[in-house]
């Protein structure tokens, strides 16, 4: 039954499950019809649609929640010709009207085409509510009940090369196809932009790559992510006036045949917040790269590690080469087992003003000796460092460390 403004209707759905209905232009009365046995709204009637369980929304039939246009609601051939058609009735809004988000179905949505052109107010969001964490690796993806299959050849999903703005992308979990990637962005620049509660597995890219950044104005990285499977650095992100993680945590690790590259690079990235990040780095993975004139980096908490003391990462979790840069709190663990030339301690500091503050670092299996930090230029300071197989090393290189009794310098 279909109930609509407290009287109880038969509710006849097509084979799309929309339920076809007329309302009395008079007096407001609603009655249900069947269009798949060609009837139609007499005269003095207003047709409506309507999903089994509410009123449609626009630019679009079969949805529930006014705001929304169903994926499946729309013809095609193919899932992207699908999107196609819900794109396009997106931007085709009368002027004035509000721009619905496209919302994709409980099922695999299988999307091939690949450098699609983003545009200001784009939506993009998983079936039913906030869903949190999604672990595709986990009971065959059953525990992510909104999967996307991106299998696009050596592309992005969406290559942007303007300025784009409120766009807002949730609550799904990407299969990445071999080469793939999710977002290219090094011209222009993504405004005022949310990502929440995202899953990549696989694929060559999440946000750029490792030579190839995506560029950030004031977008938020919210919610649950986990990024697993990877052949490419994921996260390489410059711009400005960004808040990542700070509500959210990211959990990532490298897969076999990381080949010295980083899991995360902030190049020239300014004035940003990072918030929990738990970047296990091994496989020949390194954790994160600070670069160019990234000035005004926080990042609060986060564990950087290899998977654990009997697989470490080989050579340094950090490295920063330039800008202004604090760490407030962070775990660092089990590194340093073959470092390559100019990897001389967990964090390698090459250049720049850095900031450490309570670090905990656990040795495992690495000689005490190593050093925490690096000091090989720039400028470190250090405040209530905590080693758990003793005191943390701080090598006194080419640059300058400011440090307190909690360390040992050398």
């Amino acid at each position: 039954m279909l109930t609509l403004a407290g009287v109880a209707y038969a509710s006849i759905p097509d084979a799309k499950g929309v339920i076809h209905g007329c309302r009395n232009n008079a007096g407001g009365a609603l009655i249900v019809i069947d269009s798949d046995a060609g009837q139609t709204c007499p005269t003095g009637y207003t047709a409506l649609n309507w999903s089994q369980t509410g009123p449609a929304g626009p630019a679009g039939a079969g949805t529930a929640t006014p705001g929304l246009v169903q994926l499946d609601s729309f013809t095609g051939t193919n899932d992207d010709a699908k999107l196609d058609a819900a794109i396009a009735a997106v931007q085709a809004t009368s002027a004035g009207s509000y721009y619905p988000a496209i919302q994709f179905p409980r099922r695999t949505v299988s999307l091939t085409r690949g450098n699609r052109v983003p545009f200001s107010g784009l939506k993009l969001i998983g079936p039913g509510a906030s869903t949190g964490p999604k672990n595709l690796e986990l009971s065959g993806g059953a525990f992510a009940n909104g999967k996307v299959s991106l299998d696009l050849g050596a592309n992005p999903w969406f290559a942007g090369s303007g300025i784009y703005y409120d766009v807002y992308v949730s609550d799904l979990a990407f299969q990445l196809g071999s080469g793939s990637r999710f977002w290219d962005q090094n011209i222009g620049t993504l405004y005022a932009a949310e990502f929440h509660a995202l899953t990549m597995y696989g694929g060559a890219g999440v946000f750029g790559n490792s030579y190839n950044k995506a560029l950030f104005t004031q977008v938020l990285l919210t919610g649950h992510w986990t990024v697993l499977g990877f052949t490419d650095t994921p996260f390489h992100i410059g711009g400005s006036d960004n808040s990542l993680w700070e509500n959210g945590y990211l959990n990532i690790e490298g897969p076999a045949g990381g080949a010295g590259r980083y899991q995360v690079i902030a190049d020239s990235l300014q004035k940003t917040d990072y918030g929990n990040m738990y970047v296990t780095s091994h496989n020949g993975w390194r954790g994160l790269w600070v670069r160019g004139a990234s000035n005004r980096l926080n990042f609060f908490g986060g564990e950087f590690e290899g998977r654990n003391a009997s697989d470490p990462c080989l050579g340094s979790l950090i490295k920063v080469d330039g800008g202004s840069v604090a760490f407030y709190g962070p775990w660092l663990g089990y590194a340093m087992s073959a470092p390559t030339s100019g990897e001389n301690g967990v964090i390698q500091v090459n250049g720049g003003d850095v900031m450490l503050v309570r670090p905990v670092y656990g040795n495992g299996s690495t000689a005490a000796t190593v050093p925490m930090v690096s000091v090989d230029g720039g400028r470190v300071y250090v405040q209530a460092a905590y080693g758990i197989g003793g005191r943390p090393v701080v090598h006194d290189g080419a640059g300058t460390p400011i440090v307190d009794s909690s360390v040992v310098t050398n």
